[in-house]
């Protein structure tokens, strides 16, 4: 599913936010503003079926109530954030009522990959951490983060232990601007497989 549009109403921070996406599109805003909040919504109003699934998967009781949900998802503490007065919705789905979050569509597939800002957090000792090793403060979307990470890592790695890129065909002038001929690379002299910064020759 693709999203165009993207409509938040009393939603923590947000009072009333009415995007129409692009190919790029970048939010500008104050530090606790609601930036990460609407990246959010947006993946759950995507993925809800997937990220109900996954929370299942890994022993979480979604059925319980909707605050429930909002706790696993958002992080502890977090759940006020969706009153009754709150409302998602693109341009094919909505999301107003909280009883809807428990809700299955029948769609579980994965449409929208998340990088979230803390994500240094998910590899905070060098290896990307299981879904389940997180406390219930942290937001789904850095645990289900890592745990791709993780996945990748353990089987992902090209013949040199090399993470990021994945291959070698990386534009030269990305490279030289951003990565300076450096790549992650899986460091192994610890005895276990952790991230690490090497300048390749």
């Amino acid at each position: 599913m693709t999203m165009q549009k993207l409509k938040v109403k009393n939603l923590g921070p947000i009072k009333e936010a009415d995007v129409t996406l692009g190919d790029l599109t970048i939010l500008v805003g104050e530090q606790a503003s609601g930036k990460s909040l609407f990246l959010q919504v947006m993946k759950l109003l995507l993925d809800k079926t997937h990220i109900l699934n996954t929370l299942e998967k890994y022993n979480y009781v979604v059925n319980k109530s909707p605050e429930n949900i909002l706790t696993l998802y958002f992080g502890e503490g977090m759940s006020g954030v969706w009153t009754d007065e709150t409302c998602i919705a693109n341009m094919d789905t909505e999301i107003c009522k909280k009883s809807s979050l428990l809700e299955k569509d029948g769609m579980d597939k994965e449409s929208l990959f998340y990088i979230p800002a803390q994500r240094i957090l998910s590899i905070s000792d060098g290896r990307p951490k299981n879904f389940m090793e997180f406390d219930a403060s942290t937001p789904y979307v850095l645990r289900t983060f890592s745990e791709t990470l993780r996945l990748f890592f353990q089987s992902g790695l090209n013949a040199d232990g090399v993470v990021f890129p994945a291959h070698e065909e990386m534009d030269t002038s990305f490279d030289e601007s951003i990565f300076h001929g450096g790549r992650i690379v899986a460091d192994e002299s610890s005895g276990q497989k952790k991230c690490g910064w090497k300048l390749m020759e």
